[in-house]
Parts: C-alpha cells; structure tokens; sequence
C-alpha cells in the first residue's frame, strides 16, 4: 500500500481563486477610493487636474502590484498626498511585505509614514498644540502603513509554512514508501532462503538418489526413469535457482525460461506426441508473453503425465494473424494407463489464468471428444506486464 501526502486534490486550483479573488477587492477598494474622490463635486476642475491624474495612476499602478511592489508604491505616494488615496497606497504596502526583505518593506513603511505625516500637516488647518497630540498623529500615521505591511509579512510567512508543510509530507510518503520497499524486499529475501534451504535440499537428495539408482541398476526401463527423474529434478533446481535469484534484492535480473526452451522442455517429459513450435517467434515476443507460454505448456504437461499417462501429446506454439497474437496449444489424447485419481482444487489453472489475464490474454481449458483434453492459451501483441514476477505456481488441474 502507497501513502500519499494528505493534501487535498484542489488545493491549487482553490489558493489561485483566492488569489485572484483578493485582486478583485483590491482594485474595488483603490476604486471606491477614486470614486470618492471624483464624487466629490469641488475637486473636479481645471486646475486640479494633476490631482485626478495622481489618483487615477494610484489606481491603474496596481495592475503591476504583484511583479514590482516597490515600483508601484512610489507610484502611489502622489496619489496619497494629492488626492488622499490611502488605500493604494495600503494595497501596495500588502504587496511589498508579501514579496520583499524586511529590510525593504521598513523602507517602504517609513517613507508611506513620512508622506502620510508631510500630507496631514499641510493641509491641517491647525497645527498640534502639545506632545501629546504630537504623538498621537505620528502613532497613527506610522499604524496606517505598518498595518498592511504586517499582515503582508503575516499571510508570507503563512505561504511559507504551507510549503514547508507540504514538502516535509512529500518527504514523509517517501519515506514510507522507501521503509515499504525495504520491508518488501527483505520478505522477498527471506522468502528466497526459506525456498532455497526447504525445497532446495530436498530436490537435491531426489537428483542424487537417482543418479545412484541409475548407477547401479541393470535394467533399462529403470536406468531410463532414473535418468528422467535426474532431469526432472535437475531442471527443478535450476528454475528454483532462477526464482530465488529475482527475489533477491542484490541479485540482478533473471533470465526468464522461454519459447527457445520448450524443445528441452517437451524432451525431458518424455511425452509420445510432437510439437510444432515456432523458435522464431522467440525474438518477437517480449519476455514477460515467453514466460507465459513456457509455463502454459509446462502446467499442460505435468497435468498430461498425471491424468493421462501414456497419452500422445501434441504441443503448438505459434504466431497468428500476423503476429498478434501468440497462441499455444496442448492437445492429449486418452489416457493409455490407469490415470491418477484427481485431486480437489484448480491452483495450477488458476495460477495460469491470472497469469494470462495481467497480460490481456485468455487460457481455456476443456476436455475433447475422443476422451483427451485441450488447453489453449492466447496472448496478445501488446501483452501488459503482469507486474507480478513470481506467479509461477504449478499444481493439479
């Protein structure tokens, strides 16, 4: 199972509608300021015209708030202190916070306080009387700018924490994902020791035993099934081998057995039949649809010498409807000999079907007319991966 970091899907398409939901306000609340300005009735004249082109500029300076903060607040500074336009002036300070060093955004404050400060004395009727008043203008001048500057650094370190955020559970699902893959590969080895000690050893005493059986025995019928079990079990471990070698985590990858080994394959069964197989399909096919193949006819021949002992066998392995498709056939005969009694359960099949199917194809199994049985397999050309590479389970049918 892959953890994923537990961020929601539309996060990114919700944080630029936000974005731009806050421009929007932005430029309406620049704009019921111009509106104010121009609504009112005395301000409207010739000889105040540079006044309404300040504000008017104030306002259309915005449009570059978010690439050149600075710039635009020294645009919105004449509009402040010739049209009273504050809030362009306090929408530009948002934005320098948001996107400059402190060092800057102090700067910035300070001369938005200056100016504020030079404005309200200026056109102040009456200068203050006492410090106190003194102070209470400069309070809430240097306020008026800092404000905005602040909440600009507060919603900056805010962004910068989300992506902190966001990062170290990116880092977090990889490393789960590394400790999963560990966790994995370390049963896969465990897995590969257990097989090789348990099954490893026993195949072994089975190929030695019947090497000293062929050894020492005169007789021919016996010498030759000795050197058939020593071949069985010999081609036992070196698949076993193969197995345990792709689940370990350090071993490289296996040569998987293929179409090129279904001749020595079909010669150690020791089947009466023939088969036609097409070797040259061998450097068509990718590994994964040889593989397949070679475990089909391997499953339809273990299940020959069980049920149907003695039967003929003919085995097909060709490429159709130019190459399309790979089929495989495994047709017997009846059963020449008493065949051993069945036993319960399908695994061997199943195991193939599921083979076939992670590669698009389709095995179908069925008995024949003349009391055999048919099993045929099909791949197509663009087999999928099976992404499963030990599912090579043999049983009874």
């Amino acid at each position: 199972m892959t953890v994923s970091p537990a961020l929601p899907g539309d996060r990114p398409r919700r944080t630029e509608l936000s974005r731009q939901a806050l421009g929007v306000g932005a430029f309406l609340l620049a704009g019921v300021d111009l509106v104010r300005y121009v609504a009112t009735p005395e301000r409207v004249h010739l000889a105040e015209l540079h006044q309404l082109a300040a504000a008017v500029g104030a306002v259309l300076a915005l449009l570059l708030r978010c690439h050149r903060p600075v710039l635009v607040l020294f645009l919105t500074l004449p509009g402040m202190a010739l049209s009273g336009m504050v809030f362009a002036t306090m929408i530009s300070l948002f934005h320098v916070a948001l996107r400059r060093r402190w060092q800057i955004v102090a700067g910035c404050v300070a001369a938005a306080s200056a100016v504020g400060l030079a404005d309200t004395l200026l056109t102040s009727d009456a200068l203050p009387d006492h410090p106190g008043a003194w102070l209470s203008l400069l309070v809430y001048t240097c306020a008026l700018a800092a404000t905005p500057a602040a909440l600009g650094a507060q919603q900056r370190t805010r962004r910068k924490l989300a992506a902190d955020l966001r990062t170290l559970r990116r880092r977090r699902a990889e490393e789960l994902r590394t400790a999963q893959r560990l966790a994995v590969s370390e049963e896969r080895n465990v897995l590969a020791r257990e097989l090789h000690d348990s099954v490893g050893h026993a195949a072994s005493l089975i190929a030695l035993r019947a090497a000293a059986l062929r050894a020492r025995t005169d007789e021919a019928t016996t010498a030759r099934d000795a050197a058939a079990i020593h071949a069985l079990s010999r081609q036992a471990l070196d698949e076993m081998r193969t197995l345990t070698g792709s689940l370990r985590a350090d071993a490289g990858p296996a040569t998987p057995l293929g179409i090129r080994e279904l001749p020595q394959l079909i010669e150690r069964a020791g089947h009466d039949g023939e088969s036609r197989i097409d070797l040259a399909a061998a450097a068509r096919w990718p590994a994964e649809a040889q593989s397949a193949a070679y475990r089909v006819v391997q499953e339809a021949l273990t299940n020959c010498a069980r049920y149907a002992p003695g039967a003929r066998v003919k085995v097909t392995v060709a490429s159709v409807d130019q190459d399309s498709h790979l089929v495989i056939e495994v047709h017997n005969g009846p059963s020449a000999q008493p065949p051993a009694p069945p036993r319960p359960g399908s695994a061997g099949l199943d195991g193939l079907r599921a083979r076939l199917a992670a590669l698009g194809g389709e095995l179908t199994a069925r008995p024949t007319p003349e009391a055999g049985y048919l099993l045929r397999a099909a791949i197509p050309a663009r087999a999928r991966p099976s992404g499963n590479p030990v599912a090579d389970q043999r049983s009874g049918r």
